[in-house]
């Protein structure tokens, strides 16, 4: 009964074999249509969780109050030396502030005005005692070359601080840092590469800790929920301004992007990459040989031979 079924059917398949043809092509077509019409992505995770859950309202409720936090991409900006680091931070932050058809809001959480002005209070009083002393040691340097900014100016400085050292007010030791700072940029600058000279380095008197190193720029994005990747675009404009700023030849900087919504991206690229290698397995597989042949005698075919993979 079974056999005789599938061979009317293959035998149906077989003298119409162009109406079975034109028929799947149009089922294909408005299946295609359909699924465009009435399915769509939505990648945002947060709606995983139920909204009528106590503490995922309190949630959503901080969320609607400070957006910009849940949604977020943070830019790192690294550089030698904490002055070319807030410089970088400047530059990229100024070019960033237009994009607003792709960034909704960009501020630098520990940059502008107020912190340039006021970044004394923060520091440790044991920095702050060595940071003030000095500037009192060096103002006589620092004044010399506010006036005469170029290499006369250097020298002048240089002239000043062995007068200093021939008066017994400075001692030789202590000159040693700065010179050899100083040196250090000079010979940067003949070899073209960015001089790193730090004056904020200089008057600590110590190494620069990691996080002086680091400037900060935080985006609130506009995201495509309708995207496998939300904010591939945003992300890649804020690169792209990064590129052309050239900030790595100006500032000696870089650029790198963190927060929730660069992890985000980063996990669903994973999984994109994932299933197209599954497809391109799935595709180049061989076909199994053909093992059986069964014979349809039923069949009103000529030849009633067919081959049937097992």
């Amino acid at each position: 009964m079974l056999n005789a079924l599938i061979a009317r059917t293959v035998g149906f398949y077989i003298r119409g074999a162009r109406a079975v043809i034109l028929l799947a092509i149009i089922v294909g077509v408005a299946a295609s249509g359909y699924a465009a019409q009435h399915f769509a992505i939505n990648t945002d995770i947060s709606r995983l969780i139920s909204a009528d859950l106590p503490w995922r309202q309190r949630q959503l409720a901080f969320q609607q109050a400070f957006p910009d936090r849940a949604e977020s991409i943070l830019a790192v900006v690294r550089a030698p030396t904490p002055e070319l680091a807030s410089a970088a931070q400047d530059k990229l932050l100024e070019a960033l502030v237009p994009k607003n058809d792709l960034l909704r809001s960009v501020h630098a959480p520990d940059g502008g005005t107020f912190f340039e002005r006021n970044f004394l209070l923060y520091l440790s009083i044991e920095d702050l005692g060595r940071t003030t002393q000095g500037l009192t040691v060096a103002a006589p340097l620092i004044q010399t070359l506010a006036s005469d900014p170029s290499m006369r100016g250097v020298l002048d400085a240089l002239t000043l601080s062995l007068k200093g050292a021939q008066m017994g007010h400075v001692l030789l030791d202590d000159l040693s840092r700065p010179l050899n700072m100083g040196a250090e940029t000079v010979e940067d600058a003949m070899s073209g590469r960015p001089p790193n000279f730090s004056w904020r380095v200089l008057m600590s008197g110590k190494p620069p800790e990691p996080s002086e190193l680091r400037r900060l720029i935080n985006v609130w994005p506009v995201l495509d929920y309708n995207a496998l990747q939300p904010g591939q675009k945003p992300s890649a404009a804020i690169r792209e301004v990064a590129a052309k700023l050239n900030l790595s030849s100006q500032y000696n900087a870089d650029v790198r992007l963190t927060g929730t919504v660069p992890i985000a991206d980063e996990e669903f690229a994973t999984l994109e990459e994932g299933s197209r290698a599954t497809a391109v397995a799935s595709t180049t597989t061989k076909p199994a040989p053909p093992t059986a042949r069964k014979r349809f005698s039923s069949l009103p075919n000529k030849d009633p031979w067919f081959d049937t993979a097992i």
